[in-house]
């Protein structure tokens, strides 16, 4: 409800901002700067992505929203090269799904997962439009090809971020593994229903079937050649005896060879029709398939080049990758018409109809492969995750949505029309309403597959019982072993089936885990900070001076008390007796009252399904360490203080003195300062004391919260700060 409430207010801002940029477009018009339109893409695209991420919404929509603001006063060259702003950045997208595929780990499960559910939808629209719609058969084959196929270029950055956040589990690798695949499925089947349907074409079904089939066998072989090459070639010069003086060997220099071999090998494929770079000659189209083509080579380099190679590659690509996800999605927002809307009526039952058999597809399909995936215990949770993979459509329903109408297909009839229709409210609904949902319930469905996964039966219970103590006794062997021998203790330690190894390196990604949607840690100060003094110990020789006031020192402590009435209260302690003010709300009602120091921090955190710890310097030097647990986004810092009685009448700006109330512990006095703007009523003053460490509270709250605690320290700092200045100037005075 919090994000839905959300999302209707950035609906609310966007519908006014594009009036207004209305009204100043059709006054300045479209004609200004290349540059600036650059500069608004990725400076727009920057702001309201951290919005969303703030108000944890997906960032990608957020820089949908951005792209489709500036549809409105698109500068006119960036509007004519809008499409190729957008292909060239999914060919990134293509190109680190390419290099994340392990062609050891492609098994027949992966094909089944791309191919059936969005044959299931595809068949199901088809059924819909011709028994319902009175379509024909190829009508309703069109309509669904069109329609099927997921969005990878929303969906595959998404499962990077999930594989960093659940790094042993197999669901995220498994959809982008499977999403680009189905992609050429779909584009495939396009590719040979667009040969029946043009009214022109005369080319039989079987030089329709033949020409496909040599299109994935040649783009396959060439993506082969490519990725052995260009992998072979990084290898080499890595070498000191290959090319010396010639090639520096750094990343940057590889990842410059690897793109441009990637975009020659995604130009091969390009072309419109009758202009193809590498045409069939005997069917029409090209003889490659351009997105399968980029993943094949990316998947060959990373199976042929070395691993670390591979991995600084993988890092630096991310980098580039910033910038792609900012152009990629502008520009599929600037590509939505939310004009269409009133037509959403009549393409709701085909939206709905395609869901249901989407469903199916993807429940069959995970039955049919959950041995193969050796995860039988856990089908409900990946039914579901899989489905809402597929729900973000973007990019398949963009490229091919005007086709038909393009091409005349069906003798150019209202079919067209309504095949346009319907793939711009794909766009407009699903690539909205998809990634919130997969944003949101995406990382539970994973935690809750994951435990199910890790909650064996009896049977497994006792397999891995003995498993468990077959590895103890051969721990103990190697361990026996290697106190005889150094140097069989140093190979062993440094093996990569270690578990303390693996240990390590789970909590260093976790650590350090800052994706498109998430946010890297950070540390708000709060209130407490502000308000909490503090003190010093003193020696034990030392004792208060006359002109100091001695105060009395309260432990902190929770205080739970049954309200009858409004007002301060006096309640009984182990320390004594304290003044609590009950609010006229909870009368009636069970109180509970913090009684110590508010937090001085509050950190923020991305959602983890294991513990993290973060480390934050401090203004003394000292290093603070954070825990978070798993599951929790939100630590408040409280300090180990107590509570000072302070008497009425006291003079702000006086020394206090006070002792610990566990005076067997600690005998000596402590000292602090009565704040200046200490206001007269008050009774109790939170003090840190010395060399003490923060306690750790997991609450709950949200990040709009702390914004609005953030801007009143603000204002109430600039406000002291200015009395300060007027009560040092002379005029002042």
């Amino acid at each position: 409800l919090a994000q839905a409430s959300w999302l209707l207010v950035i609906v609310g801002v966007a519908k006014e901002l594009q009036q207004c940029l209305v009204r100043m477009t059709a006054i300045n018009g479209l004609d200004y700067p290349v540059p600036l339109g650059i500069a608004y893409i990725l400076l727009s695209g920057c702001v309201l992505r951290a919005i969303f991420v703030w108000m944890q919404l997906p960032a990608s929509v957020g820089v949908m929203l951005s792209g489709f603001i500036f549809r409105h006063f698109f500068q006119d060259e960036l509007l004519f090269a809008r499409d190729e702003l957008q292909e060239l950045a999914f060919f990134l997208v293509l190109l680190t799904a390419g290099l994340e595929i392990r062609v050891e780990q492609l098994k027949w499960h992966i094909f089944v997962m791309a191919i059936l559910p969005a044959a299931c939808e595809i068949l199901g629209i088809a059924l819909y439009a011709y028994y319902v719609m009175q379509y024909t058969r190829l009508e309703g084959l069109v309509l669904g090809s069109v329609l099927a196929a997921l969005g990878d270029g929303l969906v595959i950055p998404k499962m990077q971020e999930f594989g960093q956040s659940f790094p042993d589990h197999a669901l995220p690798r498994l959809v982008s593994t499977w999403a680009p695949v189905e992609a050429s499925f779909v584009l495939t089947t396009f590719g040979v229903l667009a040969g029946l349907a043009t009214p022109e074409a005369a080319t039989a079904i079987h030089r329709i079937v033949l020409a496909n089939a040599l299109r994935l066998v040649a783009t396959l072989l060439v993506g082969i050649i490519f990725g052995a090459i260009s992998g072979g070639f990084m290898n080499a010069i890595s070498d000191q005896d290959f090319g010396p003086g010639i090639f520096t060997g750094s990343t940057s220099e590889r990842l410059l060879m690897l793109l441009a071999t990637t975009l020659w090998a995604f130009a091969l494929g390009q072309g419109d029709e009758g202009h193809e770079l590498v045409p069939m000659g005997f069917a029409k189209g090209s003889m490659f398939q351009p997105e399968l083509l980029v993943i094949v080579t990316g998947a060959c380099f990373a199976k042929i080049s070395d691993h670390e190679i591979l991995q600084k590659i993988e890092i630096a690509l991310r980098d580039v990758w910033t910038f792609g996800q900012i152009f990629l999605f502008s520009m599929l927002g600037s590509k939505i018409t939310p004009d269409l809307l009133p037509q959403l009526g009549h393409i709701l039952p085909v939206m709905l109809v395609g869901l249901v058999w989407r469903l199916l597809g993807v429940a069959l399909g995970i039955l049919i492969t959950c041995h193969s995936r050796e995860r039988p215990r856990s089908i409900l949770p990946d039914t579901m995750f899989c489905f809402l993979c597929t729900l973000p459509r973007a990019t398949i329903q963009g490229a091919l949505g005007g086709k038909p109408k393009e091409l005349h297909f069906f003798g150019a009839s209202l079919v067209c029309s309504y095949i346009f229709t319907a793939a711009q409210l794909y766009i407009l609904c699903y690539s909205v309403t998809g990634m919130i949902l997969l944003h949101t319930l995406g990382p539970k469905l994973l935690e809750w597959s994951e435990q199910l996964q890790k909650s064996p039966d009896l049977r497994i219970q006792q397999v891995a019982a003995t498993a468990a103590k077959t590895e103890l006794e051969r721990t103990a062997l190697l361990d026996s072993e290697s106190a005889k021998s150094p140097s069989r203790r140093s190979s062993s330690a440094g093996e990569p089936g270690s578990s303390s190894q693996k240990t390590a390196a789970s909590n260093a990604s976790f650590s350090t885990i800052h994706g498109f949607d998430n946010y890297q840690p950070s540390l708000l100060g709060m209130k407490g900070r502000k308000e909490t003094q503090d003190a010093k110990m003193l020696d034990a020789s030392t004792s208060p001076k006359r002109q100091e006031v001695v105060v009395k020192a309260l432990r902190p402590q929770k205080v739970t008390l049954k309200v009858s009435r409004a007002g301060p209260q006096e309640v009984q302690t182990k320390d004594g007796t304290i003044s609590v003010d009950i609010p006229a709300r909870a009368v009636g009602e069970t109180f509970e009252f913090n009684f110590g120091p508010a937090p001085d921090y509050v950190l923020r955190a991305p959602w983890a399904p294991t513990e993290r710890h973060y480390d934050f310097g401090r203004s003394d030097g000292r290093a603070l360490h954070v825990p978070v647990p798993a599951g929790q986004k939100r630590v408040f810092l409280i300090p180990k203080g107590l509570m000072l009685d302070i008497p009425n009448g006291t003079s702000p700006g006086a020394v206090l003195c006070f002792k610990h109330p566990d005076k067997a512990a600690v005998s000596n006095w402590f000292t602090t300062r009565l704040p200046k703007n200490w206001r007269a009523g008050k009774r109790y003053l939170p003090v840190r004391l010395p060399k003490e460490e923060y306690q750790f509270e997991y609450g709950s709250g949200n990040f709009f919260q702390d914004m609005c605690q953030q801007f009143l320290l603000l204002i109430e700092q600039m406000w002291e700060d200015f009395t300060q200045m007027c009560q040092n100037c002379r005029f002042w005075r």
